[in-house]
């Protein structure tokens, strides 16, 4: 799994992406979630090269035309029924894995598993819940949440004694997430959503991260926001690092000026 930050990547698949992906990681498939509509050229170097590409996105397409050279196209854009259109880009690749394990003895095991997720991104993503299917999505995928590992995990990270509700996604729970790939990296947030890495760990690191980024973002710190998408990987790491050791400086000062208040 390749998570690509658009501080340094840009959007989408670019170049530089590609390059990336393909350095690091020698495929014959490349599965693309919630981008790749309008990418048909660089999908064109990856089929020169063997590599096949399978896109599910739910953005608009480029002149209403999907991209000739991928080997599978999902986007709920090409449906004819209007409802499916408003869909989220995770809800887009849920279609595809139900498919995919259609029949499986687990089925419905691996299908809570997913809707919980799906149903994170279709409040964080603020689809449209006056639409049938993202409401009928986010009704289950809340109640599978709640029920499931993940959701005791982050109901004792943010020390709340009932269940989660929608604004508690909305309002807490994806900003954390969020929070990971300004601070450091998107692959914080995405781990601590595995199952096989649903450890007490894993969840605080977002927790942490969320606190970190809401310093960052009530004092005078916190510039590498702004670097730009060109900006090297490296620079970017030396930012953040730098802004995590103002963050302690000024944890100590307030410390020491809460002390000099209680003397």
């Amino acid at each position: 799994v390749v998570l690509t930050n658009e501080r340094v990547f840009g959007n989408g698949l670019n170049q530089t992406a590609m390059d990336t992906i393909i350095a690091n990681m020698p495929i014959g498939l490349l599965l693309t979630v919630d981008h790749c509509s309008a990418s048909d050229n660089y999908i064109k170097k990856l089929r020169d090269m063997d590599i096949d590409v399978l896109v599910t996105d739910h953005h608009h397409l480029k002149d209403n035309t999907p991209p000739k050279h991928a080997n599978v196209f999902i986007n709920p854009q090409q449906e004819t029924d209007d409802r499916y259109k408003c869909i989220s880009g995770c809800a887009t690749g849920f279609a595809l894995m139900r498919e995919l394990i259609k029949d499986h003895p687990n089925e419905y095991m691996y299908m809570d598993m997913m809707l919980e997720l799906v149903g994170i991104s279709t409040i964080g993503d603020m689809m449209d819940m006056s639409n049938e299917i993202n409401r009928a999505i986010t009704i289950s995928g809340m109640s599978a949440l709640n029920k499931s590992k993940l959701g005791k995990a982050f109901r004792g990270a943010m020390k709340y004694p009932n269940e989660i509700m929608s604004r508690d996604i909305s309002f807490t729970l994806v900003p954390m997430i969020n929070s990971c790939s300004r601070i450091a990296s998107s692959s914080i947030g995405y781990t601590a959503l595995l199952p096989a890495k649903l450890i007490p760990r894993n969840i605080h690191s977002v927790v942490n991260y969320n606190n970190m980024d809401n310093m960052i973002k009530t004092s005078n710190i916190g510039t590498h926001n702004n670097l730009g998408e060109h900006q090297s990987e490296e620079a970017e790491i030396e930012h953040i690092m730098s802004d995590i050791e103002e963050l302690k400086n000024l944890n100590t000062q307030r410390k020491k000026k809460q002390n000099e208040m209680m003397v």
